[in-house]
């Protein structure tokens, strides 16, 4: 018989948080940059399939897929840094350690609400006018993605 329990064997000292800091450190970053390396935050907030959720130094470990949305970074003097995510993954460790690996990540103050709602419209129009199945697969990807940018940049909208 096959024995599995050293296989899984956990070493109770890597589970061990530190509490007293109350912080998180950040890796978050793309193919295209890095926008942070073990960064000292209070919390983030990232957009799950299921809605959003936070992580911060409490935080059990997780393995998440990110779907395009807002990621929010909370710096220790309650400053928050809003970016526009295109997809992306996270790991939340058991030593309050997050990495955040996303395909794309734009600063809010970076895109401009008229173009998004322009290329909104035209996802809108392209999807409309598909005659494929592709093709409407396609568009609905797009009108999702600038749908959820322009409620990142104006949520009462």
């Amino acid at each position: 018989m096959f024995k599995t329990s050293r296989l899984f064997h956990l070493n109770k000292s890597n589970l061990k948080r530190n509490f007293s800091t109350n912080t998180l450190k950040l890796t978050f970053g793309s193919p295209h940059s890095a926008i942070c390396v073990n960064k000292v935050v209070k919390n983030v907030t990232l957009p799950g399939a299921d809605g959003s959720f936070e992580v911060g130094y409490s935080s059990r470990p997780v393995i998440s897929f990110l779907i395009p949305g807002l990621v929010a970074v909370t710096d220790l003097n309650n400053t928050r840094e809003k970016y526009f995510v295109s997809a992306g993954s996270v790991v939340m460790s058991p030593d309050s350690v997050c990495s955040l690996s996303v395909t794309e990540a734009v600063p809010i103050s970076q895109i401009d609400p008229d173009a998004a709602r322009i290329a909104f419209d035209a996802a809108n129009q392209e999807f409309s006018n598909a005659t494929t199945d592709e093709a409407r697969a396609t568009a609905a990807i797009s009108v999702q993605i600038y749908r959820t940018m322009l409620y990142a940049l104006d949520p009462s909208s």
